[in-house]
């Protein structure tokens, strides 16, 4: 950064939603990409974000523990502004399509893009075969990582493959409009995350949702509020998680989430989430 052609009075914010140079090892070595060239491409990103942090003013970030790696980065000051979600308004003329179409089968919900943690943490967290799940029920995979869970399914899950894809529906890109009802009428959102940093997206917005959730801790990063929260499951056993799953497949009774907690889990609304950037604006 060329600091001669910025005023004494700008103020440089740098904003972070993770460590990259650590999410894109891990990234490369999921993949089995390692040598020279590699660790040069890493040690140039680490050294860029040791630039940056150097350089700003102030660091945004995702996560406490992210906030503590940047300060030991250089950085002067962070504002900690977790992911958070935009209020869905649920269009019961979707929550009617929903049911005509699954004609009553219940359904885990698993959302995420064409990236590839998404799809590498679902096999890893559901397991090399989907039989397990009742017969009733199904898994709807939306957005791009529905295009490519084949793609990484484990060599072992092969030897399954024709009852697990089965047992999931690919939905591909949905409208925001489908989404929101997706997710009302879901028996369960899945978070499978195992790799990386910041704090996960989805995990915001299935804490909005007040709908049972089974999730990794690493997709929890920055959310310590799950503790408290009703059918919420984190765990990294991949026994515990399916075992959760089925639970949650099987009873319709669940938890009614009281106003209390409903209003604990407001705090994820991007109203929320972003306040402390208004001391950027003194």
């Amino acid at each position: 950064l060329d600091e001669g052609h910025l005023k004494s009075d700008v103020k440089i914010v740098y904003s972070s939603q993770n460590i990259e140079y650590k999410l894109k090892k891990s990234l490369l070595e999921s993949h089995d990409i390692r040598g020279k060239n590699v660790d040069e491409v890493i040690d140039g990103i680490r050294q860029l974000e040791f630039d940056m942090c150097e350089a700003s003013d102030v660091v945004v970030c995702c996560t406490q523990i992210d906030a503590d790696e940047f300060i030991s980065m250089g950085a002067k000051s962070t504002i900690v502004c977790n992911n958070g979600v935009a209020k869905r308004v649920v269009n019961p003329e979707e929550l009617k399509h929903i049911d005509d179409v699954l004609c009553g089968r219940k359904y885990a919900l698993f959302v995420g893009s064409a990236y590839p943690p998404n799809a590498i943490g679902f096999w890893e967290m559901m397991g090399e075969s989907l039989a397990y799940l009742p017969p009733d029920s199904v898994v709807l995979a939306a957005g791009g990582v529905s295009k490519i869970l084949e793609n990484y399914m484990p060599e072992n899950a092969k030897l399954y493959s024709y009852v697990s894809m089965d047992r999931i529906k690919k939905l591909g890109f949905v409208s925001e409009e489908l989404l929101a009802a997706l997710v009302e009428k879901a028996s369960v959102i899945l978070l499978p995350i195992t790799v990386g940093g910041g704090s996960n997206l989805k995990t915001a917005e299935a804490i909005a949702s007040c709908r049972p959730v089974v999730a990794t801790t690493t997709a929890c990063r920055g959310f310590d509020m799950i503790e408290n929260l009703s059918d919420f499951i984190a765990t990294n056993n991949q026994d515990e998680y399916v075992k959760s799953v089925c639970e949650f497949m099987k009873n319709v009774d669940m938890n009614i989430v009281n106003d209390d907690e409903k209003l604990a889990r407001e705090s994820v609304y991007w109203e929320n989430t972003l306040i402390d950037l208004q001391v950027l604006l003194k």
